[in-house]
Formats: structure tokens, sequence, C-alpha cells
């Protein structure tokens, strides 16, 4: 069974909520056949217990020994996960020794309802931070209509209003609900179909940009190797979600 290692921040946000979010990630990876190392899981109630120090200097040389150990080093994109010494210490480490990391968004964690509701919990604004993030990649993008039209619905099943993301892609309210219109019959349409299957953008990112086995992605993500394998080549034709 492979091994993986969960680095969250800690010492500079609420450990409290760091502490909960690192269980649901090392939960994430148990219930996919892994075996998990948490660090925070594993240290917060001794360090608290036993009053000893929280900053990422007393447990670094111990968490690299577990690093070395796993197959695989998972960050999860709690807000401040950039700005975390320890986070940023973690990566360096396994860029120095070649050990493969990935990264695991909230959304994978929590359904989109969920998340927004325990947005407060996390120190972030989901909707906020997705919206900005969607803007940015339509800027980029503005003559891909086919791709303007995955933000759209993507935007659509996390709750945005119709007015937001008209701002966002410089369309009016009538031609966002066309849009999403076409989607959804596109969707029916293939609903019919068999082995048609829908990845979420987040995914099909996650998988190409990360430098993991076949395997692994297919166990984190629920999808078969020979997808991933065709998804990472650009040779898969699926829905994108």
């Amino acid at each position: 069974m492979e091994k993986v290692y969960i680095a969250i921040p800690y010492s500079s946000v609420d450990k409290e909520e760091s502490f909960k979010l690192a269980n649901k990630a090392a939960a994430f990876y148990y219930n996919k056949g892994f075996i998990v190392y948490s660090p925070i899981s594993h240290s917060h109630p001794i360090a608290i217990q036993e009053d000893l120090p929280k900053g990422f200097d007393f447990w670094e040389k111990i968490d690299y020994e577990f690093i070395d150990w796993c197959d695989y080093v998972v960050v999860v994109k709690m807000q401040g996960w950039d700005k975390s010494t320890g986070v940023k210490k973690e990566i360096e480490y396994c860029k120095k020794t070649n050990k493969p990391f990935c990264y695991l968004e909230l959304d994978e964690l929590y359904d989109s309802k969920e998340l927004m509701f325990r947005s407060v919990d996390f120190g972030l604004s989901y909707k906020k931070e997705r919206y900005e993030m969607l803007k940015e990649y339509n800027a980029q993008n503005q003559t891909n209509y086919s791709y303007i039209s995955e933000c759209v619905y993507h935007m659509y099943k996390n709750r945005i209003k119709i007015e937001k993301i008209s701002q966002t892609f410089g369309y009016t309210n009538q031609g966002i609900h066309a849009m999403l219109t076409k989607l959804q019959v596109k969707r029916r349409n293939h609903g019919g179909k068999r082995n048609v299957i829908e990845v979420p953008n987040n995914v099909i990112k996650d998988i190409v940009e990360t430098n993991t086995t076949h395997d692994f992605m297919s166990k984190k993500h629920g999808i078969s190797a020979p997808i991933i394998s065709k998804i990472r080549k650009g040779t898969w034709h699926g829905l994108r979600g």
C-alpha cells in the first residue's frame, strides 16, 4: 500500500481548524486505500497536552523523516498554505529529495454547499476566491467560448448569482441563461450514453500538473488509470465539469 504525508498550515493559522481539516484530509486518503501519516493529527493533541512547542522548527527534522518514509506528500490548500513557513519548507524538501507532491483543494473534501457554509471556519470566502480566479482566467481566454461556458457552469453550480457571472465574462444576463441552457441540454443528451465520464476542471488540472503515478491519481480521484493516462497525453475527449 502506498503511503501519503499530509502537509497543512498550523502555527500561523487557527490550530483547532487546522487539526480538524488535517483529520478530514487523512480520512479522505484512508478511504481511498492509502496508508496516511498526518503530522498535525498525530502531534497536535500531544503538543496541547504536554505543552510542546507549536512552531515548525521543533518538528522539522521529525517531519522530514516521515516525508522520506512516505511515497507522496499532499499539500492541503487551506487558507495561508502558500504563506506557511512549515508548508514552504516541506515543499522545498520534496523538491530537494525528488519526492512527488500534489495539492488537495478544499472542494475535494467538501461539497460546494458545505464548503461555503464552513468558509468562516476556514478563514476564507470560497465564493469570492472562486470568482476572482475565474475572472483572471477569463481575461486570458476571452475568445474561447467553450472554456468560458465551462467556467460559467462551474460558477452557477457553486451558487454564484447570474448578475455576478455576467460581470465576470462581459455577457448579458440573458446570454448567461442561454449558455447554461445549452450546457444542461448537452449533459442530458450525454446522460444516456455509456462510458461518458464527466471530470471536473480542477481534477483535470491536478492530473496534468502533478508529478505522481497514474495509480496514485486514480485512487485520489476515483478515475481509472487509462483515463488518467489519456488526460495527461491530451487524447481524452470526455465531458469536463
